[in-house]
């Protein structure tokens, strides 16, 4: 959990908010080990070729953009196999995911109210 303590995400729930973490499937399966409750969610590219065209349009070395094309797919492939991400989007439009990822977490915090009801 690199730069966010525990009693960080404590201190932004009891404000009544809810905390968010970006961090890769390594990071998520470290967060899950340290037994802090969670929501995992996957934010996919829309298509391999979309991938490469985003991880493309970085100013880069072809060694840095193999590097970071391999990372990407092992990312993937780790999520893919991994039961801990109960929650996948694809970002195929900006916008749309946004909406998405909004309307998720709608979804779980009212989820959350309604079970400790």
């Amino acid at each position: 959990m690199y730069g966010t303590t525990h009693a960080e995400l404590k201190r932004i729930e009891s404000q009544g908010k809810i905390p968010v973490i970006e961090v890769d499937v390594q990071g998520a399966i470290e967060l899950n080990a340290k037994a802090l409750e969670g929501n995992f969610l996957f934010i996919y590219p829309p298509s391999f070729e979309e991938l490469r065209k985003r991880i493309g349009n970085r100013k880069e070395t072809e060694t840095e953009f193999k590097i970071r094309a391999a990372d990407a797919i092992k990312q993937i492939e780790l999520a893919n196999n991994s039961v801990l991400f109960t929650n996948r989007l694809v970002n195929d439009s900006l916008d749309l995911a946004v909406d998405q990822f909004f309307t998720l977490i709608e979804a779980l915090y009212f989820q959350e109210i309604k079970a400790k009801a």
